[in-house]
């Protein structure tokens, strides 16, 4: 997948006359024994995410980063609280 993008924006970057996704997931299929489609080069390449695996189906899992801190942190202070508990 990381080739095929990288060598779609090359061709994006030739100009009217450059190769289609299709032809170029069709090159890197042959090469690579993968099936991967023209459809899912474009997306990542407009979406600037080249250089990335494929992101994995489903829900992203719905908690933002500065939430999950947040209750990392909460963790963190219940497990202090806990061990500091046994101690006495």
């Amino acid at each position: 997948m990381k080739e095929a993008t990288l060598l779609y924006v090359a061709e994006r970057q030739k100009g009217k006359k450059h190769k289609g996704a299709a032809k170029i997931a069709e090159a890197v299929n042959s090469v690579y024994g993968t099936s991967i489609s023209g459809r899912t080069v474009m997306p990542y390449v407009t979406n600037g995410m080249m250089e990335e695996s494929l992101l994995k189906m489903g829900p992203n899992g719905g908690i933002r980063n500065d939430v999950f801190k947040l209750l990392l942190t909460a963790f963190e202070t219940f497990v202090r609280m806990k061990s500091t508990e046994r101690q006495i």
